[in-house]
């Protein structure tokens, strides 16, 4: 299976596809023969590429899916799993903080999703789209914890997504 993999490591910026089995994987290594190494345990000759894309700028989201589905040819897992977080009050959070969550932990997600469904998924009637969402997106945070609304409400946005992307996309 060909899958594209959205990493963490600085919150957005380091980005993966690879041609993979999905089993214990930490597909964000820095070094790209260690990660490699690392899915080719076996000796199956796995091919592995790393692509960087800021999820907080749609238009590198744009470039990363078009390069991605260039390398792979077509895609048939993408696992969002880019996530960012910005800690102030609600009272006084700043509107630049929640764009720049929204745009990585949601509009990044819908947009990436969307190119990868559209011109791979959807042709060939298969592909399976795994985001990574948070408790926070079901529940809020605990009381007297994180002040993280941006975060809670684009995880609670997530799901619902999901759930949405599910049913139309089936």
């Amino acid at each position: 299976k060909l899958a594209a993999i959205m990493g963490d490591q600085e919150f957005t910026r380091a980005s993966c596809i690879a041609p993979v089995r999905l089993k214990n994987l930490d597909p964000c290594h820095e070094d790209i023969g260690r990660f490699r190494k690392a899915l080719d345990r076996k000796g199956q000759g796995v091919r592995a590429s790393v692509l960087t894309c800021d999820m907080s700028d749609l238009a590198s989201v744009q470039a990363f899916a078009q390069a991605a589905l260039a390398q792979l040819g077509h895609c048939d897992i993408l696992v969002n799993n880019a996530g960012a977080t910005w800690g102030a009050p609600a009272e006084n959070f700043p509107l630049d903080a929640w764009t720049r969550v929204m745009n990585v932990n949601l509009n990044g997600v819908f947009l990436l999703s969307q190119f990868i469904a559209r011109e791979s998924m959807i042709p060939r009637r298969y592909g399976r789209i795994l985001n990574i969402a948070s408790t926070a997106g079901l529940r809020g945070p605990l009381p007297d914890t994180l002040d993280v609304v941006a975060y809670s409400a684009s995880k609670g946005g997530l799901v619902n997504l999901t759930r949405h992307l599910s049913s139309e996309w089936g």
